[in-house]
Formats: structure tokens, sequence, C-alpha cells
């Protein structure tokens, strides 16, 4: 579902200065797909204040000398996302006129449906969409690899670790936990930069004096666009479940992240703090010394993928509970098949 708008702009509305406004607005150019009468393809992302889930799109059209702005939201969109699409749109009608529709009604703007989030409550549900948005990467994958023949285990090792099927679904393990940590990484810094100013400081001294990390190395910090906090937080790993317990521990015990990756997974045969260890531990075996593990076929990967968006979800939640965040639910597991 998407949520979507249209100004026709007055009759003597000058094109460049259409795009002056949404340049200012802080879209972004992209190259306009080949549809007659666009001319003008933009996107805004958000910006260091306003996050953004799923983006504006908007389109510039001319035709016969008149000249629209679409713009477009899809489902999931953030406060900020229709924030800047309403501002988007009558900033046009106020610049240059006309008339504007959406799904409210001709020159109507879209209702708000929730109150402005904190930055600890958008923070949290946007590293978990952007979690949701890389994992969901692979189901276009696996759904472009057609398999002309059907590969079999044998059995014997040496044959199965060449098997087609096999090697290309050791090969997404990598990038699983690739965004699995980043995920990770991301929420604690977030949970880094919004905590209370004397915490900050604690965390901090912390992570200076656990990593080693001198004062000259530090100013370089303020050369670069990222965050101190986001700095910091690349020296540590947030690979192994006994480092994500000590991590988030550092920012408060009493989240206390043991608690749900104790639990048993959906299928119920391990908890999920044994289940990323072995996830894990492939990995470190195909990066690092190139082996295969003949055991991940395809029922394999795609429990590992549900067990890892599981652990997400279960940390997002207790998160959103310990903060007394509302949590935001949506279609979060990924399930490749039905």
């Amino acid at each position: 579902m998407s949520y979507t708008s249209t100004n026709t702009l007055s009759e003597s509305t000058v094109l460049e200065r259409v795009f002056d406004v949404i340049g200012w607005l802080g879209y972004e150019k992209h190259s306009p797909d080949s549809i007659p009468s666009l001319v003008g393809s933009y996107m805004w992302t958000g910006d260091r204040v306003s996050q953004s889930f799923v983006g504006v799109e908007l389109q510039v059209y001319q035709n016969n000398g008149i000249i629209t702005v679409d713009t477009r939201t899809r489902l999931g969109r953030s406060y900020w996302d229709l924030e800047l699409q309403n501002k988007t749109i009558k900033t046009l009608y106020d610049f240059f006129g006309g008339s504007f529709e959406t799904h409210a009604g001709e020159n109507t703007l879209f209702p708000k449906d929730e109150d402005e989030p904190t930055s600890v409550e958008a923070g949290l549900y946007s590293q978990k969409w952007k979690h949701y948005n890389d994992v969901s990467k692979l189901s276009l994958l696996n759904d472009t690899y057609e398999n002309k023949y059907e590969f079999k285990l044998t059995g014997l090792w040496y044959f199965d670790e060449i098997n087609p099927k096999i090697l290309f679904n050791n090969l997404q393990i990598p990038y699983l936990v690739g965004v699995f940590e980043e995920y990770l990484k991301s929420t604690f810094v977030v949970l880094f930069e919004y905590s209370p100013e004397i915490e900050r400081k604690r965390i901090f001294r912390k992570l200076l004096s656990d990593h080693g990390i001198q004062s000259d190395y530090l100013e370089s910090f303020s050369h670069k666009s990222e965050s101190f906090e986001w700095h910091l937080t690349r020296f540590m790993s947030f690979q192994n479940p006994r480092d994500i317990v000590e991590r988030f521990n550092l920012i408060d015990k009493k989240i206390n992240i043991y608690s749900v990756l104790k639990e048993l997974t959906s299928d119920k045969t391990q908890s999920l703090f044994e289940r990323i260890e072995k996830i894990v531990k492939i990995r470190h075996e195909i990066v690092h010394h190139g082996r295969i593990d003949v055991t991940v076929t395809d029922d394999v990967r795609k429990q590992f993928v549900d067990d890892l968006n599981e652990a997400v979800d279960r940390i997002y939640r207790r998160l959103s509970d310990h903060y007394n965040l509302d949590y935001r639910q949506d279609e979060y597991y990924f399930k490749e098949e039905s």
C-alpha cells in the first residue's frame, strides 16, 4: 500500500524554479525513468534530525505546458516521512498555486496518524526496519536463482562440498551474520547517543579504556561525518551471543538481553543463544578458513534466517519494554516460501 499525491501547478510556473524548491526541501535527484513527460525524479531519505523509514519519492511531469508533481510514500512510513510529504505538497502549492489532491481529498493534506516519536523510539525502530530490508534482499537473490537441475546430497563430504546449492547457501551466511551484527551495533549506538549525559560519559570512558584509544586518534573523529559513539562502537564485536549480552549490559544491566536469547527458538529445539553461536561458528569457518558446511541445505539456511530475525524481534521487544516505548508491530519475519 502507498500514499500518493499530485500537485497541479499554475500555468505560469517556471520549471527551473520547481527544481530549485525541490532541492531546497532536501530531495536528491536521480536519473528519471524513460516515461513520456517525466522531466525529474527525486528521493528524500531523511537527515540528521528527521529519520526516514521508507523515504519520499517525487516525480515531476510536464505535459502541454502544465507541470504536475507527484509524491509517494509506502506503508511503514515514519512520522518524518509523512511530515516531509505534507510539507512538499503545501510548499509547492504556496509557491506556485494551482491545486493538489491526496488520498485525503482535494486540497487536503494527509492527516497525522501518530504523535512525534522520541529519538530513541524512532532510532530503535528504524534499525529494525533496516535489518528487515537488508535480509529481504536475500529473498530477491534466491527467487532469481533458478535451478535447472536438482542437486541432491550424496553423504560424501568431498562431493557435497562442491554441490552448487550447498555452496550458494554457505555464501549467504556471512551476509546474514553481517547484517545481524550491523543491527546490533546500530541499536547500541542509538542507546549510547541518547543515554543521560552522566551515563554517556561513563560508557564513553569505559570504551576508551577497554580499547586503548589515544587522544590523537580520538581527535581525528572530528574530521569525519559519523558520531563519536559510532566510531567507538566500530571497535566492538557483536557476533558472539556472549559479546552481545556484555555490550548491552554496558548500557544498562537491567536490559538483560540474555533473558531473551536463552529462550528456545520457534522450532523448540535449541535456545537462540545456542543457535546464534552455531551460525556464527559456520560464518567463521567460511570467512577465515574457506570451509564449506555440507549441512547447510535450503531448509537449514531458511531456519537460520528465521532464527536471526527472531533474535532481532525479541531484542527490539525487550528494549521497547525496558524504555517503555510502543512496540511497532509489522510483518517482520522474513519467509522465503509459504
